[in-house]
């Protein structure tokens, strides 16, 4: 290996720390509604289904809530 250059692999396959460092991330409606997910089931005591584009979360009292998660292509909330 040569000295000023920093090889690892990561498990996306990136190879090089210049290719980790040029990749762009994107998220899409699955992974910000599976992070909600993760970090409410810290805070209620509920059951919680997901089913890719939408999470219900059913309470013991018989509330149930929908929370749908979706990207906005512009800044624009007009269309909201």
């Amino acid at each position: 290996m040569e000295k000023d250059k920093d090889i690892s692999v990561d498990n996306q396959g990136a190879t090089t720390l210049r290719e980790m460092t040029n990749t762009t991330w994107r998220l899409d409606e699955r992974d910000i509604l599976l992070d909600k997910k993760f970090i409410m089931k810290e805070y209620y005591a509920a059951t919680f289904v997901e089913d890719g584009t939408a999470l219900k979360i059913s309470f013991n009292n018989g509330q149930s809530f929908l929370i749908s998660v979706r990207q906005v292509k512009d800044n624009s909330l007009s269309k909201l």
